[in-house]
């Protein structure tokens, strides 16, 4: 009896806190592959607007990851390479209450080469669901180390509406 008084009150933090086991982030329909475009300003040295695609693949498990990163719109935006795929992503806000829509997503261990290494880094970015999903990097975004800066939106181009709760 005295370990579970105990133990309450650590389990009502915990619970207060937005903790616990059951909650977990879920990506839907499983498997689905959906692609965002748009244009995004790139700061790794010099400026540059490029056209920027993501393509997320929800792994069926739960999970979801960016499993593919490609820029354009001239040499220098074709040049930049981005590595270290796939990114995981993760629900950031709202932490509570379980099973919310998410607004605000993590991607996990961002990479480019060119003109030089920025990263792996995770980058904070906005979800609006929609219709007609976005992706918004907002103003002041930051792939570090490195110091590589990124700004702009993209829009759901391709694939199943996503859902994305906490």
């Amino acid at each position: 009896m005295a370990r579970t008084l105990t133990a309450l009150p650590l389990i009502a933090a915990l619970s207060f806190a937005g903790v616990s086991a059951a909650s977990a982030d879920t990506f839907s329909p499983s498997g689905a592959v959906t692609t965002f475009e748009g244009t995004v300003d790139f700061v790794p040295g010099t400026p540059l607007v490029c056209d920027f695609s993501l393509t997320i693949t929800n792994n069926g498990s739960g999970d979801a990851d960016v499993t593919s990163a490609v820029s354009s719109g001239g040499w220098w935006c074709s040049s930049l390479v981005f590595n270290n795929l796939p990114w995981n992503i993760d629900v950031v806000a709202p932490a509570f209450p379980p099973g919310a829509a998410a607004t605000q997503l993590r991607i996990a261990g961002v990479q480019t080469n060119f003109p030089f290494a920025c990263g792996p880094g995770d980058l904070i970015v906005n979800w609006d669901a929609g219709p007609a999903a976005t992706i918004t990097f907002p103003t002041g975004s930051t792939i570090n180390p490195g110091g590589c800066g990124i700004a702009g939106v993209l829009q759901q181009t391709s694939g199943p509406a996503l859902t994305i709760t906490n």
